[in-house]
This record gives structure tokens, sequence and C-alpha cells, in this order.
């Protein structure tokens, strides 16, 4: 009689066992599903088709066939995006990233993407920001408090931005 009540509570934990086991091959084909399916949703928005009907045209009615077509919006600064400028692009559909190609070889405006905006830049203002970048002048100098001491552990920040250091034991 013992044996068929150890055999019986063997045959209880089994059969939850499996029923563990069933649950957790569910859960997992489940969630590698949602996790494949939020994947494949992401799509290259670049390769978004355009109808594009004439060859030549102002780069303003380039701007508006794009965004009525697209979820795309062109961000850019009148001052130094000239919108009556023509631009010649080949008639047809094609992708956005190769009609902004083809409209801007001549290369005096350069386009970037981010998220679904568009930014429209003058090639010679990136030239020069550059350039202002790269001049940074070495500032030197010390903090001391009322006495003339060495403030040791002192913040000292450029205005206007996140860059710091701070004091050494000289301040």
């Amino acid at each position: 009689m013992k044996k068929n009540v150890l055999l019986l509570s063997n045959v209880i934990k089994k059969h939850e066992l499996t029923h563990l086991i069933r649950i957790m091959k569910t859960s997992f084909f489940l969630i590698f599903l949602v996790v494949f399916q939020a994947a494949a949703l992401d799509a290259d928005a670049q390769k978004t088709k355009v109808s594009i009907t004439k060859s030549v045209l102002p780069l303003r009615e380039l701007i508006t066939v794009i965004e009525e077509q697209t979820d795309y919006l062109f961000v850019y600064e009148d001052a130094e995006v000239n919108l009556s400028e023509r631009v010649r692009v080949s008639s047809g559909k094609k992708s956005v990233n190769d009609i902004l190609d083809q409209a801007f070889s001549n290369g005096t405006i350069t386009y970037e993407f981010a998220n679904n905006y568009i930014s429209l830049r003058n090639s010679d203002s990136e030239e020069q920001l550059f350039i202002q970048q790269q001049a940074a002048k070495k500032i030197t100098g010390s903090v001391t408090d009322a006495d003339g001491e060495p403030i040791i552990g002192a913040n000292v920040v450029e205005k206007g931005t996140t860059n710091g250091v701070i004091t050494d034991i000289d301040g």
C-alpha cells in the first residue's frame, strides 16, 4: 500500500511539472513573437517612395511634394536655403534619400534625417561652424578665497555649457 501512495504522489508531481513546462514554453513563444514583431515594425524610413512628375522644379515645390507624400517635415533657415533655387531630379517613383541626393548633388545644401524631420543646411555654414568650434581658447587661473588662499575642489563651469573642471590643491 505504501508503494501505491508514493507512486500516486509522483504522478501528481509529474503532471504539475509537465503543466508548468507547457506554460513556460507558451510564455517563451509569446514573448519571442512580440519582440520580433516589434523589431519588424521598424522600417527604414529613408526608403519611403515618393512619386515625382517633373524633372526640374523649384526646391520649395520639391519640399512640398515630399511632405505631402510622406510623414517627413523639413526644417531649415530661410537665410541659409534658397527655396526658389531650381533642382534637377529624375521623375518617377524614387526613395526620399535618392531624390535628395539628386537634388543636392551640386553640394551647396546638405541634408540630415532625424526622426520624422529632414534638416536642410547650407554646406558653407557647416564649414564656418566647424571652424568656430575648432578655435578653442585655453583659460588658466586660480580660485582663491577672501584671504588669498587657494580653494580646493571648487567647480569652475564654462558659462552657457556643461563643460567644467574642479580645482586642484593649488586652486
